[in-house]
C-alpha cells in the first residue's frame, strides 16, 4: 500500500499577498506581503523553487533582516514515491 508523505507551514494570521507579485523570475517569486511582527507592516518576500529531479522538488522561503540580508526562515521538500 502507498504512502502519502506530507510537510505543511502555515500561519494562524493569514492574509493574502498584497499587492500581487512584483515579479517571477527563473522560479522565484519576489513580492511583499504582511510582517509577522503584528504592526500591519510589509515586508518583501522571496519564494524559490529548486527542481532537482522528475521526483524531487524544494519550496525555500527568505525575508530580509534588519541588514536587508536575505534570510531562509523555512524550506519544504517534496518527493514522488512510486
Amino acid at each position: 500500500m502507498g504512502r502519502n508523505i506530507e510537510s505543511r507551514v502555515s500561519s494562524v494570521n493569514f492574509e493574502p499577498l498584497t499587492p500581487p507579485p512584483t515579479s517571477i523570475i527563473d522560479g522565484a517569486l519576489d513580492t511583499e506581503g504582511p510582517s509577522f511582527t503584528g504592526d500591519g507592516s510589509l515586508v518583501r518576500y522571496l519564494d524559490i523553487i529548486e527542481i532537482e529531479s522528475d521526483d524531487y522538488w524544494a519550496l525555500k522561503s527568505r525575508a530580509p533582516d534588519k541588514e536587508r540580508t536575505w534570510v531562509e526562515f523555512m524550506m519544504a521538500h517534496y518527493r514522488h514515491k512510486t
